[in-house]
Parts: C-alpha cells; structure tokens; sequence
C-alpha cells in the first residue's frame, strides 16, 4: 500500500493535524481497506480511478475507525486514493 504523509499543523483543539494519501492496491472484488491512521470524522477524500467516491450506505462506501467498505467489489488494479486528516 503506498503512503505519504503531506504534512501537519496545529489543530483548533490544541492537537497535531497530519494529512494522509493511501493509495491502497485492489484485487478482484475486493470490497474492504484497512487504512493505517483512523480519519478525523468526515475528512475523508476517497477517489477511484481519479473519480469521486461518495460516502453513505446508499452511495460508494462506509467508513468506521480505520476501515472503508465498499458498496460494491472493486477492480483489479483499481486506482483508490484515500486523503484523510488525523489528529494526533
């Protein structure tokens, strides 16, 4: 899985903010990610194959803790792009 870290700054609550990119490979039918950071609730930019995938149980996917589910199977070699901040 790739990652990167674009960079931090303060948060309002007195935290650090960090931005991550995942870029996590698909297989065939894959439906679920596990990301390495928990995203800050509603933070999230998902994107497949350079489009946007919305959030919702009646849209693209779910997300809870550091897990995304897709609503359907992916893909092979799918592009999925997850921008997220964290609070550390």
């Amino acid at each position: 899985m790739g990652y990167s870290n674009i960079g931090s700054g303060s948060g309002g609550g007195g935290g650090v903010v960090f931005y991550n990119q995942e870029f996590p490979p698909a297989t065939l039918g894959q439906t679920v990610f596990t990301l390495s950071g928990t995203p800050t609730i509603n933070s999230q930019l998902v994107m497949v194959n350079g489009l946007p995938a919305y959030p919702g149980i009646s849209n693209d996917y779910t997300i809870s803790s550091n897990m995304i589910t897709f609503n359907y199977g992916l893909e092979l070699n799918d592009e999925v792009m997850v921008g997220y901040s964290q609070n550390i």
